[in-house]
């Protein structure tokens, strides 16, 4: 572990870097599932597979940047790389016009994921096990922070500018991230373990519990766009919709700093048990609702729900891996849950056009109540 001030100073940059960037991805987000059934006339079926292969990518991009992150004990160049890919593909998707370079460019987008498990194993190895959750917690506050700006700006731009202008915009952000990774975070050159290669017999019994049950719990977690045109089915005007996510948005920040402090007291089992319940209550509330009027509390806990899952699976990952394989452990969980995202999503919006809104969340409550049951079976490492 290297000096509080040097941990202090990384976590800084680090979350300036992750704010950045989610106030560009988050001017474009609210509008996204718009811009592509209103304004360019695709179907939601065509949503769910762009959402879906883009999670997957994001995930696929992760497993292959947490390996190499460990096999070269180099992190810095692939969260740099991830930031850069995330600014193109921004920017291209502003000039989308149909449905093939559309895909291309928020599949570009997505792979700027890859920065994540680098990033992730990196700040791992800057803090202690007790501290860990509350430093992956502070990071995870410094996205949504910046998510909640991005969407303030989206909601006083978007009358002004429109989709396309709009979406350019969100670009640029990104780009001081990429400045300010390369130029201010120093690579690391001692104090990592011999990296032997990654084997599924190196998974403690524990870590293949939390495997199996995140796998299962992303089978039912369907894209963000599908809780928001399910808001619009209920009645909520377009930029109601965009105020709702603003809403899950501000929740997920208070969430996220609160559960990674939780999961240091607590643990990380019963913290992220949480997590599923939180995500559990929009879902039964979009099934019984007959209205719109109590959506506003169910996006309070879908944001509760953001927050508190993103920050302790994670950090309940890093702790159950070896120490010399948390980059690709890190990589390998999003891994699992980006491929099942695709059908997650695809599913999702082939439920929706068959049988209506409703029928998405009663699956994915199913399955969420199973994934519960299999993480209670999971043993900490104190």
């Amino acid at each position: 572990m290297t000096k509080p001030d040097k941990s202090k100073k990384t976590l800084g940059i680090f979350s300036a870097a992750s704010f950045l960037n989610d106030l560009g991805a988050e001017m474009l987000f609210p509008i996204w599932p718009l811009f592509v059934r209103n304004f360019l006339g695709l179907p939601l079926s065509f949503l769910g597979v762009v959402d879906g292969l883009g999670d997957a990518l994001n995930a696929i991009s992760q497993v292959f940047s947490g390996y190499f992150s460990d096999r070269f004990k180099k992190r810095k160049p692939f969260i740099s790389a991830g930031y850069f890919l995330a600014f193109l593909g921004r920017l291209g998707v502003s000039f989308s016009a149909g449905p093939g370079s559309l895909i291309g460019f928020r599949s570009l987008d997505r792979l700027g994921k890859l920065r994540d498990a680098p990033r992730d194993a990196y700040l791992a190895e800057e803090y202690e096990r007790k501290e860990r959750g509350t430093s992956f917690g502070i990071l995870r506050a410094f996205d949504n922070l910046g998510a909640v700006f991005g969407i303030l700006a989206s909601l006083a731009l978007f009358p002004l500018l429109g989709f396309r202008p709009l979406i350019m915009l969100a670009a640029l952000p990104t780009l001081f991230s990429v400045i300010l990774v390369t130029g201010f975070i120093r690579e690391r050159h001692n104090g990592r373990v011999a990296f032997h290669g990654i084997h599924f017999k190196d998974f403690s019994k524990p870590l293949k519990r939390l495997f199996a049950s995140v796998a299962v719990f992303a089978l039912g977690l369907f894209s963000y766009s599908f809780v928001l045109i399910g808001a619009e089915e209920l009645g909520f005007s377009q930029r109601n919709v965009i105020v709702l996510y603003l809403v899950f948005t501000l929740s997920s920040v208070f969430a996220a700093v609160l559960a990674g402090r939780l999961s240091d007291k607590i643990g990380r089992k019963w913290t992220l048990g949480m997590s599923y319940i939180f995500w559990m209550i929009p879902l039964a509330g979009f099934i019984f609702l007959a209205s719109g009027a109590a959506v506003w509390l169910l996006f309070v806990a879908y944001g509760f729900f953001k927050g508190s899952f993103e920050t302790v699976s994670r950090v309940f990952a890093a702790d159950l891996a070896p120490a010399e394989l948390a980059g690709s452990i890190l990589g390998s969980l999003q891994l699992v849950m980006g491929l099942l995202a695709f059908p997650a999503s695809f599913l999702a919006g082939i439920l929706w056009d068959a049988f209506g809104f409703r029928a998405p969340f009663a699956v994915s409550l199913l399955l969420s109540f199973i994934s519960l049951i299999i993480l209670l079976s999971v043993k900490e490492q104190r």
